[in-house]
């Protein structure tokens, strides 16, 4: 791909990622999404053909191919049994060969191109592509790219880009899956006909084409039908000679022809939408991507893939759970400290994120589930709803509203963590270090953690839990504060502690006070060096340090105010600062630098780069002190008069302060926010009525008291407390304005 070429496609990959549309971030693979299966599994096409130059590779270009080259050094026409042997094209004699995945063993061990997990799309995959999914006989149609002829096909959420055009092939008998028909009409390449740069926004937007790349009948025999039809192997045998192949030429096409295993074709490579780390876990940041994951697990494709979420997902009203009755997950799962935001709202029964889990060594952990579990079935679980074999759930918080109610008004059975172990199976529960705030809303068997036990062999232990959400509706039958009493099974509930009892009283119960100074964070932490319970710096409540975070946004001026419940600390890229001597003659506030751990209900300068967003968290490390501060923090929304006593109060506004004023009782300073006082006494209303209370960054605030004052002389040169040189910064009448100046190496003040 020429220099030019690559450019365009970048500036056009970006476009298109700020105005919403899906940018592959997986090496070698396309944008489009291209659903394959009645179970929603999604998959990206590759760059190019696969190639063998010496090495596997991909094509660079998409209209790439070879064709006229039968050396063993340069080749994209493979038998479909050469899998990993490049240099052998299975003859007529017998040796037919046995297909090996060309993913995983032509890119893989090429070594060029990352990430195994590339594969060749089945027949019936083929079929649906075409014939199947949504809309499908309008997300394809023939095409001339780049003076080269083949087969477009567009992907599911297609919207044609505005500058482009394209005509779907709708006029093919559809209706006639299976037949062929050639009528040499090699006119209907033109229906679509793109130049390079022009194929490149079609590109970008998702679009795949599939050069016309020919085929071959064996090792000596010559390419047939050049440029005229194309012939893309699946991976799907016909018979003990035979393997499928979409073919298509000129206006035919079928996804399910069948031809000898010995002929040479192109082949096209697909993988899973989602991208994966080097372990394999696939990568999680999007709806789409809890979606894509979800049918790579119910379809069977792999019941037991692990994942990683990389962010927070709001699945909107969408209502897909992972894992079925017949297909139960079988991987494991870490949320890493992100927040899984759901709106089930079903008649179905057992739902949960993950609906049906099964497996002998799964673990599900650093989850976060929040919004509401809704069902008028029998039985629904915060994080997990039925468990067949071993699992472990830590370091999970549910704070979701979970609620089983039928239209006969009977409740049905709620796990605030999960709901219930499969009675036909022994299952091994652990549940550690978790959390439950959310609600349980009309359930008739229940418990803040768990539902119950059939299996008299089966056991749950539940170690270093907290339970601070509420109850209410139902009638809290057989129910219990952590787990239901059951007569089968075996349960443990060690080191756990409740705010709010429900049924059966199980655990300690844990006063206001001591939730809010720290001791039950403190129990539950248990003495481990590694912090896993602190106080959450917003409620100032035991939270698990993985979510006791808060995101703090810097302003457009570059420095706000903020205050926090606890001791938090300070990211990279941000500092921490509080005010401490006021001087009346400029109207300035000495600026004090805070090192280390901000102490808890103090009210901070954080400064940072504008608009950037950064993560305040929580820990039990001694805080740094604070003397003299003239912040007054604002830990929950609150009323600010202008003036409090022998005060004058400002706040931050374009990183100055500006007086408070008058307002109605009504108007609240948000939470998390700082304001600052001064003396009423001390202030000078000239300089503060003229430009408010500005900042002095100095390393001794004392120090601006014993700056000179100075008035302005001629020829002299002023910088800014940055070093910057004043040019053409004087007032009409030849004075520089009122401010803190640096002239001939000393800090002066401008009166």
């Amino acid at each position: 791909m020429n220099r030019a070429k690559r450019l365009l496609i970048s500036m056009i990959a970006l476009l298109c990622c700020c105005t919403g549309t899906w940018a592959s971030s997986i090496p070698g693979a396309l944008s489009g999404r291209f659903t394959i299966n009645a179970s929603g599994e999604k998959v990206v096409f590759s760059q190019g053909n696969l190639q063998y130059v010496g090495t596997w590779q991909f094509a660079e270009n998409q209209w790439d191919c070879f064709s006229t080259s039968q050396y063993n050094d340069h080749r994209d026409l493979f038998g479909w049994g050469t899998g990993d042997a490049p240099n052998k094209v299975s003859d007529n004699n017998g040796d037919y060969g046995t297909f090996t995945d060309w993913g995983t063993n032509a890119i893989t061990n090429g070594g060029n191109t990352e990430n195994s997990g590339w594969r060749t799309l089945t027949k019936d995959e083929w079929v649906y592509l075409f014939y199947s999914r949504e809309n499908a006989a309008t997300l394809f149609g023939f095409g001339r790219v780049n003076d080269k002829n083949g087969l477009i096909i567009l992907p599911d959420n297609w919207t044609t880009p505005e500058g482009a055009s394209f005509t779907a092939s709708t006029t093919l008998g559809l209706a006639n899956l299976g037949s062929y028909y050639h009528n040499d009409k090699n006119d209907n390449y033109t229906h679509n006909t793109y130049t390079a740069e022009q194929w490149a926004v079609m590109e970008s937007a998702g679009a795949v084409f599939l050069p016309a790349a020919a085929y071959r009948h064996g090792v000596d025999s010559n390419i047939k039908y050049t440029d005229g039809g194309g012939f893309y192997w699946s991976s799907t045998p016909s018979s003990t000679d035979n393997a499928y192949y979409l073919n298509f030429y000129y206006n035919d096409l079928d996804p399910q022809f069948n031809e000898m295993r010995y002929g040479g074709r192109p082949v096209r490579l697909v993988r899973s939408s989602l991208e994966k780390d080097g372990e394999g876990n696939y990568l999680l940041s999007s709806a789409q991507d809890w979606k894509d994951f979800a049918a790579i697990v119910n379809s069977g494709t792999n019941p037991a893939a692990n994942a990683k979420m990389m962010t927070d997902i709001d699945l909107g009203n969408d209502q897909t759970m992972v894992g079925t009755s017949s297909v139960p997950y079988q991987g494991s799962f870490d949320g890493q400290g992100h927040t899984l935001k759901v709106a089930y709202n079903t008649s179905e029964s057992t739902i949960a994120p993950f609906r049906y889990v099964a497996g002998s060594t799964q673990t599900i952990e650093n989850l976060h589930v929040n919004g509401t579990i809704y069902t008028t079935g029998c039985a629904a679980g915060g994080v997990v709803c039925s468990i067949a074999g071993n699992l472990t759930i830590k370091k999970c918080w549910v704070s979701a509203q979970i609620r089983t109610q039928n239209a006969g008004g009977s409740y049905g059975t709620i796990g605030g963590i999960c709901s219930y172990c499969d009675p036909t199976e022994n299952c091994t529960i652990v549940i550690e270090d978790c959390l439950f705030s959310g609600a349980i809303l009309y359930s008739s068997y229940c418990g803040s953690f768990m539902s119950h036990v059939a299996s008299s062999k089966s056991s749950v232990t539940i170690r270093r839990g907290l339970s601070i959400g509420t109850w209410s509706g139902g009638n809290g039958y057989q129910s219990g504060t952590f787990i239901r009493p059951v007569l089968n099974g075996i349960r443990n509930i060690e080191n756990a502690f409740y705010r709010y009892s429900c049924g059966e009283v199980q655990g300690t119960h844990a006063t206001d006070e001591e939730l809010a100074d720290g001791t039950i964070a403190t129990a539950l932490q248990n003495g481990r060096a590694e912090e896993i319970w602190v106080q959450d710096p917003v409620t100032n409540q035991p939270m698990l340090k993985l979510f006791a975070t808060k995101a703090y946004t810097v302003p457009a001026s570059g420095i706000g105010t903020f205050s926090a419940k606890a001791k938090f600390t300070v990211p990279d890229g941000l500092t921490a600062h509080y005010c401490k001597t006021y001087n009346s003659a400029n109207g300035t506030i000495g600026v004090v630098d805070i090192d280390g751990v901000v102490p808890a209900n103090t009210g901070v300068l954080l400064k940072g780069t504008p608009g950037e967003t950064y993560t305040l968290t929580r820990t039990n490390s001694d805080a740094a002190t604070v003397e003299g501060n003239a912040l007054v923090a604002v830990t929950e929304a609150t009323h600010v008069d202008p003036i409090d006593g022998d005060y004058t109060n400002f706040m931050m506004s374009g990183g100055t302060f500006i007086k408070i004023e008058a307002s109605d009782d009504d108007v609240k300073m948000p939470a998390n926010r700082a304001y600052l006082q001064i003396l009423t006494s001390q202030i000078d209303p000239e300089p503060v009525s003229a430009r408010g209370i500005t900042l002095s960054w100095d390393d001794d605030a004392t120090s601006i008291s014993e700056m000179e004052k100075w008035r302005n002389g001629e020829n002299e040169k002023f910088y800014d407390l940055q070093g910057r040189l004043i040019v053409n910064g004087k007032l009409s009448n030849g004075k520089l304005p009122k401010g803190l100046y640096i002239n001939n190496g000393r800090k002066v003040v401008i009166k």
